[in-house]
């Protein structure tokens, strides 16, 4: 009977319960919609993607409807307002005292990670009708928050919006507690006359080994090779 060392069976659950860590976040791709994300203000799944803005619900801060639910923003810098349904405290939103946070959307989504080391990815375009304003797209986990897209980075025309980013991806790797809160955002800066946008898709959270890990996969590796090679042998 062929039997497998055991070395590489503890490798292989090792990389098996990295990868079943990523299936914690559920509906990263939005095949469902905003099923298992809450929202707030103007957010909606488009063209399989989550598609967030800053525009008004009635029309009046564009010369055409950029809104895609038919809910307002949501007013930031007060009580229960955008910050804090993106789990920040009030005002994490404004860039200095005089670029301040207005108004925005976000979705958010709780789940269980394994703590320690996590890398986020996903996938994004910026909108924007914005010329010299400060309106960004942010993603916020736990607290802390990452602007990752501002209207100076929409430099593409848009056949939707005035200028776009184009699709992007971006990675960031952060220390997860074990209950995670991932927030994204987009909010508007000095001023709600104007919109902004953004898209995002395909959200995918792995599991990063330790460096004493790495070390002990590595020599676990090494093991299975040499008995893989006295096996052989014989």
């Amino acid at each position: 009977m062929n039997r497998i060392p055991r070395s590489l069976c503890a490798v292989s659950v090792a990389f098996l319960l990295a990868s079943q860590a990523n299936a914690q976040l559920s509906n990263g791709d939005f095949s469902s919609g905003l099923t298992s994300w809450t929202s707030y203000g103007d957010a909606s799944a488009v063209s399989g993607s989550a598609f967030l803005t800053s525009a008004a619900s009635n029309g009046s801060d564009d010369a055409s409807a950029f809104n895609v639910s038919g809910s307002a923003p949501l007013e930031a810098n007060i009580a229960s307002g955008l910050e804090e349904s993106s789990g920040l405290e009030i005002g994490a939103l404004d860039i200095s005292t005089s670029a301040t946070a207005v108004e925005g959307s976000a979705i958010s989504q709780t789940f269980s990670f394994a703590s320690g080391l996590t890398q986020l990815s996903f996938n994004y375009n910026f909108f924007t009708n914005e010329g010299d304003n400060l309106d960004y797209a942010y993603f916020a986990i736990n607290g802390t928050k990452v602007s990752f897209a501002t209207v100076a980075s929409a430099t593409n025309a848009s056949s939707s919006y005035a200028y776009e980013t184009g699709v992007q991806n971006a990675v960031q790797v952060f220390t997860s507690s074990g209950t995670v809160t991932l927030t994204f955002g987009v909010v508007d800066i000095n001023g709600f006359d104007v919109s902004s946008a953004v898209s995002i898709d395909n959200i995918g959270l792995t599991a990063i080994p330790e460096p004493s890990a790495f070390a002990t996969l590595a020599g676990s590796l090494a093991l299975g090779f040499v008995a893989l090679r006295r096996r052989r042998s014989v």
